[in-house]
């Protein structure tokens, strides 16, 4: 079908975002990525101090505790996000506000070196103890029951009363900063994965229908949640909402369920996430070889245990697009006596089966409070998501 139906749609679906640029075809071109933002989850509940309350934390993400103390962060650079449910008239559609405070609240600060004496020697940080974010200090002004919701209350404008429950995330707030010699490099909070978020939502926005001479089709992006405590959610990866979606747009282009099937096993699908570049200092944890480094464009993550998804024609497929685009790239594999972390790619081809490759920028410092990258690497990036969608 030559018609064109230039409509571009983005919705969220609680917390998994999708975006698509439709057009009648037949070929199907799908990328994927992770949403997280090494969040912290805070717990409702909070143990009351002696000269400051403390909220209890849950940590949602694999990380390194250690690297959110005073000592790595020295200012209060934690600012909150939460998701607010207010009383309504219906029981079972309570209201929804977010609100992000966009200032620093939080901070968590370090035991002083005096008491701990073993710091250098390496030690482990619980989460229920060590983790406890400061708020601030009760004084004679604050309602010592209710002084967050207090506080909540005003940000929204609502009475405190109507507040039922609310969802609570904090998050570094801290500045990206140009780095090095050149100022080549980015230091930033959540690279990971917001460098792919940024590169899938471009990529589909600048790409121009019918330059790589394939069929007109269906490009979609999906931005997941959950993807670090595995993906089993209702908005993960690991469930059926893509493929409810892909089912009611391909209802909504008087198409069925069959040729959904068909188009899927014709499609390609990349997933977007970041990867490990050569750390200078620590080189035995890499493959001699196949390593990768800041500056040196995409990576193609390679993994014969398929904890990064791949195979040979659509590795094949995506080098000669590169190529054409004069794209800087670069095949990467895991030390074989360290097999590094998943991806969603083996999760999202398994609910829809077509040619996947796992991709993203190297960095360093993963999963610390902030990461390092080579700043080019995101161009690099950009231009193939938005080659990829033409």
């Amino acid at each position: 079908m030559n018609q064109k139906n230039n409509q571009k749609k983005m919705e969220q679906n609680n917390n998994m975002l999708y975006a698509m640029y439709m057009m009648l075809g037949s070929s199907f071109k799908k990328a994927s990525c992770p949403r997280r933002n090494l969040e912290n989850k805070l717990a409702s509940a909070y143990r009351r101090l002696k000269e400051a309350d403390q909220v209890a934390l849950e940590d949602t993400c694999i990380g390194f505790a250690e690297n959110v103390l005073e000592k790595e962060l020295p200012k209060s650079i934690f600012a909150e996000e939460v998701t607010v449910l207010l009383k309504s008239d219906d029981i079972y559609a309570p209201r929804e506000v977010m609100v992000d405070f966009k200032r620093p609240l939080l901070t968590i600060p370090n035991l002083a070196i005096h008491y701990n004496r073993e710091v250098n020697d390496g030690v482990k940080l619980t989460k229920q103890n060590d983790m406890l974010p400061l708020l601030g200090m009760l004084n004679d002004k604050l309602n010592k029951q209710s002084y967050f919701i207090d506080m909540l209350a005003k940000e929204i404008r609502e009475k405190k009363e109507n507040i039922l429950d609310f969802d609570l995330y904090v998050y570094n707030a801290e500045e990206p900063e140009f780095i090095g010699m050149n100022k080549e490099m980015l230091s930033a909070p959540r690279l990971d994965n917001i460098t792919s978020c940024l590169a899938l939502v471009e990529g589909l926005t600048e790409s121009v229908s019918g330059k790589t001479g394939k069929e007109a089709g269906l490009n979609v992006i999906a931005l997941f949640d959950n993807e670090e405590i595995g993906s089993e959610t209702k908005q993960g990866a690991d469930s059926e909402l893509l493929r409810v979606i892909l089912k009611k747009i391909y209802r909504s282009l008087g198409k069925d369920e069959i040729s959904l099937d068909m188009d899927i096993r014709k499609g390609f699908l990349l997933s977007v996430d970041v990867a490990h570049a050569l750390h200078p200092a620590k080189g035995d944890k890499y493959d001699p070889v196949n390593n990768m480094r800041m500056g040196e464009g995409v990576t193609l993550k390679l993994s014969a245990n398929q904890r990064y998804t791949y195979d040979g024609v659509a590795v094949a497929s995506l080098q000669q697009l590169c190529d054409k685009y004069s794209i800087k790239y670069k095949k990467f594999v895991n030390n074989s006596d360290m097999p590094g972390g998943g991806t969603l790619g083996p999760i999202i081809s398994s609910h829809l089966p077509m040619y996947t490759v796992d991709i993203g920028v190297p960095i360093l410092a993963m999963h610390s409070a902030r990461e390092l990258m080579g700043a080019s690497d995101q161009d690099e990036l950009l231009k193939l998501m938005t080659a990829f969608f033409s």
